[in-house]
Formats: structure tokens, sequence, C-alpha cells
């Protein structure tokens, strides 16, 4: 068995990304109290999106406050329809055990459930709750459409959301509205914690702009959903195309997860940049992943037979190789009531309540955890571990 606590002292991750909002790769901005509501940072610094589709924008996009297993946080979405759907990205939604949404012209918060997630393309759609009434027609509450189209470069863009580095002590995060300009054509593109069809658009953004729209500043449709920066490039962002997005999305709403075995994934990397596996940092309730027994701050380093603890060869990165065993191996199937597809073989390494690691195996949609060398004994319960 390879032990992961030596490693882990010299490992970090792979920073060329940055997230933004409740992410896997920076320490984003803890809400410390509950504030009812947001601002908006004024005059904001806008430059040829007309008023109307601003104010329409504007109250279409949503702040998620979300409370989990590693604490509070936030992040943004936006309202698609009449009927309360909201889309965000995966590693804000998922493993939350609350989600509130603070919404334009509300005093309150308003309550919200999960409906699908798509781990692999980083989107989730949630949904205020039946138990809660639609915003009120008081506060002019909009949603958005979808851009028809792929961008292509030097379209103008701008991106809506509640940046975690511009906050007000009265009222928590504050609305912030940015333009820039689309600079490369969609493309395949991973991440430490997504492998999807992207874009890189030159608007600013920061920790907490998770999930929000970029949209065309001719029509206010959406072009894309925001979801990284680059540390090493500040000025280059990265937003999900939206016409991958809205296929995606509508599959959600009618209730079915994509290439997803319901956690937010991110991947570690030793100083040799060599894979130390893809860890769990969040796990959704009663998804594939909680039903056979994985836990917050597992290491998964095989599934599917693959090992996701080797160097990468060529441009083929960890998570691209993570999702790939999930698009030829599907473990969602929207036909089934508990939604189970294929059954994949997983490996983990878990760091017990003992102080040491131990490997497990079992199979998403089958057996669950067990010891590698002792299948008769069940994968021991997790013990504390710092990141």
């Amino acid at each position: 068995m390879r032990n992961l606590s030596l490693s882990l002292l010299s490992c970090t991750l792979l920073v060329a990304f940055i997230g933004c909002g409740e992410n896997p790769v920076s320490n984003m901005d803890k809400i410390t109290e509950e504030k009812i509501g947001t601002s908006d940072i004024g005059p904001t610094p806008r430059t040829t999106i007309s008023e109307p589709l601003y104010q329409k924008l504007r109250a279409a996009t949503v702040q998620i406050k979300t409370k989990g297993a590693e604490g509070s946080g936030w992040g943004t979405g936006f309202f698609i329809d009449t009927e309360g759907h909201i889309v965000t990205n995966n590693h804000v939604a998922v493993g939350a055990s609350e989600l509130r949404i603070a919404i334009k012209g509300e005093e309150r918060l308003i309550n919200a459930e999960s409906i699908g997630y798509a781990e692999c393309a980083d989107l989730a759609v949630i949904k205020l709750t039946s138990s809660t009434k639609l915003p009120s027609a008081t506060n002019n509450a909009k949603y958005l459409d979808w851009y028809d189209d792929y961008v292509t470069p030097t379209l103008v863009v701008g991106v809506a959301g509640f940046p975690g580095d511009v906050l007000d002590d009265r009222s928590g995060a504050v609305f912030a509205y940015n333009e820039g300009v689309v600079s490369t054509e969609t493309r395949q593109m991973s991440t430490p914690w997504a492998s999807t069809e992207a874009f890189d658009h030159s608007a600013f953004t920061s920790s907490g702009n998770s999930g929000g729209p970029v949209v065309e500043v001719a029509t206010g449709k959406v072009v894309g959903v925001h979801y990284a920066g680059s540390i090493n490039s500040p000025n280059r962002k990265y937003a999900i195309s939206g016409m991958e997005a809205r296929s995606l999305v509508n599959r959600m709403i009618n209730g079915e997860n994509i290439y997803s075995i319901g956690i937010s994934p991110e991947v570690y990397v030793n100083n040799s940049k060599q894979s130390l596996g893809v860890r769990v940092k969040n796990v959704a309730p009663g998804k594939h992943a909680d039903r056979i027994g994985i836990k917050t701050n597992d290491f998964i380093i095989g599934l599917g037979g693959d090992s996701l603890t080797q160097d990468s060869e060529g441009r083929v990165s960890t998570l691209e190789k993570y999702c790939s065993v999930l698009r030829t191996h599907n473990p969602n199937n929207p036909n089934d009531v508990e939604d189970r597809g294929a059954i994949i073989s997983i490996e983990i390494q878990r760091f017990t309540q003992d102080n040491k690691w131990v490997t497990c195996v079992g199979e998403i949609n089958g057996d669950s955890l067990t010891l590698a060398d002792d299948s008769s004994s069940q994968c021991p319960d997790s013990g504390k571990i710092s990141l």
C-alpha cells in the first residue's frame, strides 16, 4: 500500500487554476455569521451593457449561501426560468447541508434544494424549495436566456456575481459586474476539478464569482458559466461554454445526474507534479459515493481499473482520466429511480481514526467499501486530516 502521509507533507494542489466560490483550490473568505440580503457596489463599473439589461442581469443573479462539512461559504448562481431553477457550479452546491438564496429585493434568505449534478462539467442545478414561495413580484425577479451559438474571440461579455474580495460589513457579499472580451474559441479544458468545454475571457472576477453568468452585453444572454481563474495569469478567466451548459442543465432539470458519482473532486499533486489522486472535497448525501461509504477527504487512487496516481501522459490530466472513466462507464441511469448505471470499481485511501492510511476498495453502484487486503472488513472510519 502506498502511504500518503509523507507525500501530503510536501504535496501541493495543482495551482495553475483557482476556482471562485466554495472551491477546491483557493482559500476563500468564509461567512462567519448569517447575514440577510446582499448589497450593490456602486456605481458599478460597466461600459457597454444597457441599463435595462443590467437591471435584468442584477435581478436574475443570486448569491448562494452554503453550509457543509467544511463550514460555511458562498457562490453565485442565476435563474433560468420562472419555476425557481438556478444554475451554479458543482463545487458550490455539492455536499451542502444547507442551500439558502439571497435575492435582490427579498429581505429573507430562501431555501433551495439540489436537483442535479454534472461534476465533470462543474455544473449543478438547484431550485427554490416547494415549501417556500417564489420571489415576490415586488422584487422584479428575472431569469436569463441562453445564447444560441458558440462564442468567438473579441465578443464583449460581462460577468455578474458576488466576489469574495468585495464585502459590506453590514450585509456581507456585494454584487459586482465587470466586462471583458472572449479571448479564445471554445475547447476541451481540464482543471484540477473539472474537464469540460470552456473558453477564456478577460472580465475581472475573484473568489465568490463561481457559478455566475457570463453574458453577451448586446443581448444579455448567457454565453457561459464562470468557474475558474488563473493564478499564473491573473487577467485570464475561464467559463464553461453556454452551449455545453444549456444541454446539461436541461437534462438535470429533468432529474438526471450526468457522469457524476456525487462528489466535489480536486486533484492533489506532489512537488514532482505526480498525482496523489482525486481528493473528495464534499459528498452529496444519498448519491453513489455516499451509498458505498466514501467520505470527505478520501483520496480516489483508482477508478475503473485506471490509476489516478501516475504521472500524466502528454496533456492528459488526472481529472480528465477520472472523467473519461465516468464517460465510458456511465454511473448514472435516468430511467432508474436510484440513478444506478454501470458498476465501476473504485480504490481509495483514507486516513483513519488510528492515525494511519488504509486502502479500501468497492464499486460504484455495487459493493460498499472494504479493506483492500481483507474484504470481510469494512473500511474504517475517517480520522481528522489537515490539508
